[in-house]
């Protein structure tokens, strides 16, 4: 019903627009739009005022015409009206069959419409089930002589656990500078439910940098948290502060945390924490490399094909400090990569103080609605696997704490299983799934090639055009010894098997742009030069030259977005070799 509603009310203004009725064919609607076009074109009006009128009515015409002349922007916007329009689909989309673009409109209709609804008061729940299994792996404290299934079955038995703690939280934007929220949160021991709270939060920006979050609880011994924060493009101030009624229970604790770029041209910082109150104050100094991918990586990311493996792209990051609890220092570091491709993120961190070294290894994986991670802590006094659950907004964390002491049998084991199974499952699930897209994304890529004739015969005749010019160009430069193109040419960055036929011979228009000795081309796509097309629509492409200057060979394989400069000393084959 939400979905027809929609379509009802998006509809009728594209349609009203040419004054077409919704199954006008694409002759009714050229017919209507020439017609409207010329009634309304503004170098027909000769007062300012009319012309100004006829320019607003001309580029409405111009957006219908443009959205229900294209028979997949028309689908679209049947199904999703306007909003349908702002979506950036995937260009292999429009290849589908009809009946399959019209199942991931209606999908993601739906989608759209439970967003909607979920962000009106945004929800999250969690859920937290703390489980010990010690007596998996501790001593059995059996006779000798039971079975194995015996002492596996009390083993078993000895698993117990911990209290369960459940939240929910739900929010509301007053306006756009403030919002509220309220939180229920339970904790069961057993049959019963001990510990309940609720909780209370405004959050208010005061500035574009500054931004205040103040929570309270509504049972005693009722906590106050207020944090403010200051933002600006180098540094990052925050002020915490905690008071309850109650001192004794709950005494009051006030943290500053304060970070700070420290080079103007790259992305490293340092941070400054320092907590005062319960117990000792401490204090932490740390250096953080956040992870840092450049715009034109990520530009290459969404338009080059997917790699097999998934390792192409990635992201590190590093942290390392120093932390002062009262006196007692300890030091820590951490590192992590996270690669791009997989939405995947792993990461390992150390400490090191008087209690010995504490270490940590975990993996994230994310989409758009889920996300899963697992980490293990290993420690001197305990072994803990954490996995947590997410899917829109609503969590599931299961801290599992698998040893009281250090075991090096576990610690090993809590390591190299997950990781033997995440290996053996990236192998033989993700890359061939990973293939498979890949095969797809190309086989799109050669539909929509060979299906555009005209693009096509339009590049063939430019070239035909251009020829004397180049072979006049290649005859000048071959007396001289000066840049004669071989070979051009222009097609997908990745010339493997499966894209091999992505390419298009470029060699005459490459040559015809040849002057004095001297090629030079800007960066930026070259399918608009006269003589090239787009071979791969929607993936990264390169220009590959092999050319001759001073009767040596060179061979040079320029990306599209750098600027093409020959020739170059670097790219004679002699050298390379």
């Amino acid at each position: 019903m939400a979905e027809n509603r929609f379509t009802i009310e998006g509809n009728g203004t594209l349609y009203s627009v040419l004054n077409v009725h919704k199954d006008a064919s694409q002759a009714e609607i050229n017919e209507r739009h020439r017609a409207l076009s010329l009634k309304f074109h503004p170098d027909r009006q000769h007062d300012e005022a009319a012309k100004e009128t006829a320019t607003r009515e001309f580029l409405k015409i111009q957006k219908a015409y443009q959205v229900l002349s294209d028979p997949f922007l028309r689908l679209v916007y049947d199904t999703l009206g306007e909003r349908g329009l702002a979506i950036n689909w995937p260009e292999e989309l429009r290849t589908k069959p009809t009946e399959e673009i019209r199942h991931t409109l209606r999908s993601t209709v739906l989608e759209l419409d439970r967003k909607q609804k979920r962000e009106l008061i945004l929800p999250r729940g969690k859920a937290t089930c703390s489980i010990l299994a010690g007596s998996l792996f501790s001593a059995y404290d059996g006779s000798s002589l039971d079975k194995w299934t015996t002492s596996l079955s009390k083993r078993i038995r000895g698993v117990n656990f911990a209290p369960i703690s459940v939240s929910h939280n739900v929010q509301k934007k007053i306006n756009e500078k403030t919002s509220v929220g309220f939180e229920a949160l339970a904790t069961f021991t057993g049959k019963t439910a001990a510990s309940p709270d609720y909780l209370g939060t405004v959050r208010h920006q005061w500035s574009p940098r500054i931004e205040s979050v103040a929570t309270l609880s509504f049972l005693h011994p009722h906590v106050t948290k207020v944090e403010t924060t200051y933002r600006d493009e180098d540094s990052t101030l925050k002020v915490k502060g905690v008071v309850a009624s109650d001192y004794y229970l709950v005494p009051p604790a006030l943290a500053i945390s304060l970070s700070r770029k420290l080079f103007r041209s790259g992305p490293e910082r340092g941070k400054i924490t320092l907590h005062l109150g319960r117990r000792f104050p401490s204090l932490a100094l740390m250096y953080l490399s956040p992870p840092s991918m450049n715009l034109t990586a990520l530009v290459r990311q969404k338009q080059s094909l997917p790699s097999i493996s998934g390792f192409r792209y990635r992201a590190i990051e590093k942290a390392f400090g120093i932390s002062f609890m009262g006196i007692l220092p300890k030091l820590s570091a951490s590192a992590a990569v996270t690669f791009t491709e997989l939405s995947t993120r792993i990461r390992v961190a150390l400490e090191y103080g008087l209690q010995g070294l504490s270490w940590s290894l975990s993996a994230q994986w994310s989409s758009d609605a889920a996300e899963v991670s697992a980490s293990t802590v290993i420690q001197s006094t305990a072994i803990l696997l954490q996995i947590d659950f997410s899917y829109l907004e609503q969590q599931l964390s299961l801290p599992i704490i698998l040893s009281t002491e250090f075991n090096p049998f576990i610690a090993w084991g809590t390591i190299i299983i997950p990781t033997a199974c995440a290996l053996l499952g990236h192998h033989f699930l993700i890359m061939p799934r990973r293939r498979l897209r890949r095969l797809a994304k190309i086989q799109a890529a050669h539909k929509i090639f060979e299906e555009d004739s005209d693009s096509r015969k339009e590049r063939n005749a430019v070239e035909n055009l251009l020829k004397d010019a180049a072979g006049k160009s290649a005859r000048t430069e071959r007396g001289k010894e000066g840049l004669v193109i071989e070979e051009a040419m222009y097609g997908e960055a990745e010339a493997d098997e499966a894209a091999r036929n992505l390419s298009l011979n470029v060699t005459t228009p490459v040559q015809a742009l040849v002057r004095n000795s001297q090629l030079y081309i800007p960066g930026g796509t070259k399918s608009v030069l006269q003589g090239f097309s787009d071979p791969a629509p929607f993936t990264s492409k390169s220009l590959r030259v092999r050319y001759l200057f001073r009767g040596r060979m060179h061979y040079a394989e320029i990306p599209d977005n750098v600027p093409v400069v020959l020739p170059l000393a670097e790219h004679e084959l002699e050298k390379c070799a």
